[in-house]
């Protein structure tokens, strides 16, 4: 198995906290753009920025989010 490094990016959308209009913009746009409905998603995008998968909440705790991952 080949590891390759990640970054990892957290967008949080709170309807409780208030945030910049530049900010908000930012978070709308990429919700636009990848096609996020519901919370949780994760989106997953390979080395080039290409979306190679999308998840939601997984029944079971992490192992089945985690195998899920895996298949990507």
């Amino acid at each position: 198995m080949t590891l390759r490094a990640a970054t990892l990016v957290k967008l949080d959308l709170p309807r409780s906290i208030q945030q910049s209009r530049q900010l908000v913009a930012q978070n709308q746009k990429l919700q636009q753009q990848y096609g996020i409905r519901g919370y949780p998603t994760v989106i997953v995008l390979n080395g080039d920025g290409k979306k190679v998968g999308k998840l939601g909440y997984q029944e079971g705790g992490p192992g089945p989010f985690v195998d899920r991952l895996k298949g990507l």
